[in-house]
Order: structure tokens, then sequence, then C-alpha cells
């Protein structure tokens, strides 16, 4: 049987709060009036440059979130307890056929997005966290198919849980890099 752990809501949603809310999103605090100087210096380019890379990645982080609780999803539905959560080669393999043209559409158009100089390393590694997470995908439905053909099937999964597992550590790591990124542009822009 295939397990992958769940991780807390806050994995899952990685960079969904990340970038600030939406333009959907109401807010608690009343419209700002401050001027915020866009020229001012980050130490990853300049505001306007790290707020606008923010802001076309942001509907990208927010899809990434809904395909990975999508994908999530299989995982409860083998009904154990929520500590233990596991899916079945099945489930999961169904699961990962139905979000995987999803991980590989954000993948493939995060091209057109071209992050300032000092913001590479971060693209780069959300690239990299997608790129492993689509090999996990890969490699369960692949699992799948070698168990449905009665073939030996643990070591398919046994990687594809060690991509997953991969990728959920990009996710810390990119977790942490954007915190820094929001810190210093807060500072950045925080009124004399």
């Amino acid at each position: 049987m295939l397990r992958f752990c769940r991780l807390p809501a806050l994995l899952v949603a990685l960079f969904t709060i990340a970038c600030g809310p939406s333009e959907d999103e109401p807010t608690a605090q009343a419209p700002s009036t401050k001027l915020i100087d866009l020229t001012a210096s980050t130490m990853y380019g300049s505001v306007a440059d790290v707020t606008g890379y923010l802001d076309a990645i942001n509907p990208y982080i927010l899809r990434i979130g809904a395909l990975q609780q999508e994908y999530e999803a299989a995982l409860a539905s083998s009904r154990q307890g929520a500590a233990d959560r596991r899916g079945t080669g099945r489930n999961l393999a169904a699961q990962a056929e139905a979000v995987r043209p999803g991980f590989q559409t954000v993948f493939d158009e995060l091209d057109a997005v071209q992050p300032p100089p000092l913001l590479a390393p971060f693209h780069r590694d959300t690239r990299k966290m997608l790129a492993a997470r689509i090999e996990a995908l890969e490699r369960t439905i692949e699992g799948w198919d070698v168990e449905q053909k009665g073939g030996d099937f643990e070591p398919v999964y046994r990687d594809a849980e060690a991509k997953y597992e991969a990728a959920n550590q990009l996710i810390l790591q990119l977790n942490t890099q954007m915190n820094r990124i929001n810190n210093d542009l807060q500072e950045a822009t925080a009124s004399p």
C-alpha cells in the first residue's frame, strides 16, 4: 500500500497566503493612503520589481495550493484516522492522473515569468519543487500500473514517496524564503 504523510494545512497552503490577499478577498483594514516609494531597494531588487514579480506568480501559487489540496483529498478517501492517512495505489493514481496536467501547466507557464535577478534562485527552486511533485505523481501512476500487472510495485511507490517528500522539503525552504522576501519588502516600504 502506498503511504503519504499529510503535511499540516500551513504547508498545503504554502504560498496561498505568502503573497498577501487576492483582489477578491476583503481586508479588515481601511485602504491606506500612504504612498509607497516603488524605487526603494530591497535585498532582492527594487520594490517595484519585487512586487511585480510577486503579483505575477501569485495566481500560479494559488493554483499549486488548490491542486495539492485536490490531490490530498485522495489521502482522506481511505477513511483511516486523521493521524495516519494512507492512500491506496488506486485512489492516489486516479487523483494523480487528474491533477498532473494542472501541475504541468503551471510548470510550463512559469517559464513566461521573468524574476528580478536576485529572485531567480527562488523562481528556480519553485520550478524544482513542481518538477519533483510532477515526478512523484508520474511514479504513483506508474506504481499502480505495475501493481495492476502483478509486478514489483513497492520500489516504484517508494520512489514516488521519496520524490513527494523532496517536494515537501522544497516547500518548507520556499516558505522560509517567501517570508524573508515579504519581511524585506515590508521593511523597505515602511515609513521612515
